[in-house]
C-alpha cells in the first residue's frame, strides 16, 4: 500500500500549501482574526459554518492550485470539536477559550500571533457527556449543508474543475456535488479510516495490508457502519 497524505487547503487557520511556498502548518493570525471577525465572539455551528465557507471562496479565488476533495468533509468534523467538546462547561466557545486552544494572542493592532502555548483555557474542564460518533455526523452535516460548496479543483487561475467520482467503492460525486447525507458522511469517514494517513505524519511510511485489515476489521464492527451499508474496502 502506497502512504497516503491529507493536504488541507481553505484551512481555518492555515495557509494554502501552494500559497505558501509548502508550509500548511504554521499558524496565521490574519486568518484566525477573519474567523474571530466572522464568528463575532461565538465559534458556534452557524459562525464556523459561515467562515468554512469564507474561507473556499477565499481560496478559490487565490489558489490556481486549489483543491477540494472529498475528505475535506472530515475536516468539517474538525471544527465541530471547537464548540461540542473542546468549550466544556462553565467555559463557552468564546474568543478567550478558542484564543486558549489555538495558542493566539491579540497583537493590539486588530491581528493575532503565535504564543506558543496551545492550551486549555483557566478553570476549563471536559463537558460531562462524551460527543458521540452520530452526533459529530450530524454536525458535519448541518455544517457542510449551511452552506454546501462543489468539490474539486483549481486548474490553473479562474479554472475550476468539478469532481466526479464514481464506481465500486467510492461515494458518488457529480459535477462537484457531495450529497452530505448522514449515510454518506458516516461512509466517507470509513474511508477515510482505512486509506489516508494525516499529513502531520510527513514520513516515508508503509502501511501493512495487516494494519490496515486490523483497523478495518474493528470498525466494520461498529453498527454505524454496518447498518449504513458502506462499501467496505477490506475483506
Amino acid at each position: 500500500m502506497q502512504p497516503q497524505k491529507i493536504e488541507c487547503d481553505a484551512s481555518l487557520t492555515r495557509n494554502d500549501y501552494f500559497l505558501a511556498n509548502g508550509d500548511n502548518f504554521s499558524f496565521n493570525g490574519t486568518l484566525f482574526a477573519m474567523m474571530a471577525s466572522t464568528c463575532g465572539g461565538n465559534f458556534n455551528q452557524a459562525g464556523l459554518a459561515l467562515y468554512r465557507y469564507q474561507r473556499y471562496q477565499q481560496s478559490l479565488a487565490a489558489n490556481p492550485a486549489f483543491y477540494y476533495p472529498p475528505l475535506i468533509i472530515g475536516v468539517y468534523g474538525a471544527a465541530t470539536f471547537l464548540y461540542r467538546s473542546l468549550a466544556g462547561s462553565p467555559n463557552t466557545p468564546d474568543l478567550a477559550t478558542i484564543s486558549s486552544f489555538f495558542g493566539a494572542q491579540a497583537d493590539g493592532n486588530g491581528g493575532y500571533t503565535f504564543n506558543n502555548r496551545e492550551t486549555f483555557p483557566a478553570n476549563w474542564y471536559a463537558p460531562t457527556s462524551p460527543y458521540s460518533f452520530p452526533e459529530a455526523v450530524g454536525e458535519i452535516v448541518a455544517m457542510y449543508a449551511a452552506h454546501p460548496v462543489l468539490l474539486g479543483g483549481n486548474a490553473g487561475a479562474g479554472n475550476f474543475v468539478p469532481l466526479t467520482l464514481t464506481g465500486s467503492g467510492t461515494l458518488p460525486v457529480i459535477n462537484g456535488v457531495f450529497n452530505a447525507t448522514p449515510q454518506n458522511v458516516i461512509c466517507l469517514l470509513y474511508q477515510i479510516a482505512t486509506n489516508f494517513v494525516p499529513n502531520s505524519l510527513d514520513l516515508p511510511l508503509t502501511i501493512t495490508n495487516d494494519i490496515v485489515n486490523f483497523i478495518s476489521g474493528k470498525l466494520n464492527a461498529l453498527s454505524s457502519f454496518q447498518n449504513m451499508g458502506c462499501p467496505f474496502n477490506i475483506t
